[in-house]
């Protein structure tokens, strides 16, 4: 196992973000996945908007899964410590075996969420950070109604940008047409992410399962070959841009310019990834991060087809290319 890779290695319990707009369909997705015997072993909080939460109930209706009510509206400010507090508690009752063991945790947060101060919470927290990891963000969209929210709501444009896997829900209900424009616009707000359409009663299980690696594995060798900008579209000062990479890199100077750009833009980088060839690293190395969080470091088992080509992707919400760039050339070259 090479150094860099190695030495962000651990046995973390994994969570997965489940997000999306308002009525997108994540608790209908979550209770028919909970059925099934791959998640068995899930601890899953709810969080909801409003005075009375109802979703749990569903949830809990169906399923054996060990299921918690965040009841204070959305999973950010305030609430940070709510969140946390519930893992920690989680996994206190796990080592005490007060309750059956789990080996994944399922955040579904309300629909009016940014995820982002979730990703921050769990980064932030000493204890949390060192029991649990980030498996990755799953954004439900809705395929019926998901372009007009997207026009509408900023929270809903940021779920779908800082996904690591899209779903596409109600594809069944929506005509070929909008579900194609749908799919351009995703592909411009979230490079490289391919969206797995679904139907009513389709709840496959690898749709909330290994979300990291499959999105490292299939997304990222795309990237490799994607050079182009899209700019700054329509949607809420949301785009994407990207830097190019010839020869390896020192990780030393790839993880101040990381430290340097995440602590000073962190709240407008929705999304950076992408494949990097780094000194005395045989494989190509997998850069991913949203906010101010660098994921730990993994790699690819080869480089896609062609000779090596480092590319990052930032995706971006009210930042620039120019603003960027002086700092990536500071540490970078």
């Amino acid at each position: 196992m090479s150094q860099v890779v190695s030495a962000a290695a651990g046995e973390l319990l994994p969570v997965t973000i489940l997000t999306g707009f308002l009525g997108a369909g994540k608790t209908t997705l979550l209770a028919g996945l909970l059925k099934q015997p791959e998640f068995a072993r899930t601890a899953v909080i709810i969080n909801e908007f409003g005075e009375v939460g109802l979703d749990h109930d569903l949830v809990r209706a169906n399923t054996d899964a060990r299921v918690l009510l965040l009841e204070s509206g959305c999973v950010c400010c305030s609430l940070r410590s709510d969140l946390t507090d519930t893992l920690r508690d989680l996994f206190r009752q796990r080592v005490l075996l007060k309750i059956p063991e789990f080996e994944r945790v399922i955040v579904e947060t309300t629909g009016l969420a940014d995820p982002m101060p979730i990703l921050n919470a769990l980064q932030a927290d000493p204890v949390t950070a060192v029991r649990f990891r980030l498996d990755g963000i799953v954004t439900v969209v809705d395929a019926v109604n998901g372009d007009a929210q997207m026009d509408v709501h900023a929270e809903a444009v940021r779920q779908a940008a800082m996904a690591d896997r899209l779903v596409l829900s109600k594809t069944d209900l929506a005509g070929p047409e909008a579900v194609a424009r749908l799919i351009a616009r995703l592909a411009l707000l979230n490079p490289g992410v391919v969206p797995v359409l679904t139907k009513l009663g389709e709840v496959a299980p690898e749709i909330l399962t290994r979300v990291s690696a499959d999105n490292q594995a299939r997304a990222l060798a795309d990237l490799a070959h994607a050079a182009h900008d899209h700019g700054e579209d329509h949607d809420h000062g949301v785009g994407s841009f990207t830097f190019s990479y010839r020869d390896p890199l020192p990780w030393d100077r790839v993880s101040d310019a990381f430290e340097s750009l995440l602590g000073a833009y962190g709240d407008r980088i929705l999304r950076v990834k992408g494949i990097l060839a780094i000194e005395d690293e045989l494989l190509p190395v997998v850069i991913q991060g949203v906010g101010h969080i660098l994921y730990p470091p993994t790699s690819l088992p080869a480089w896609p087809d062609g000779p090596p080509a480092g590319r990052l992707v930032f995706i971006t919400q009210g930042l620039t290319r120019a603003e960027v760039e002086p700092i990536l050339a500071q540490h970078l070259g």
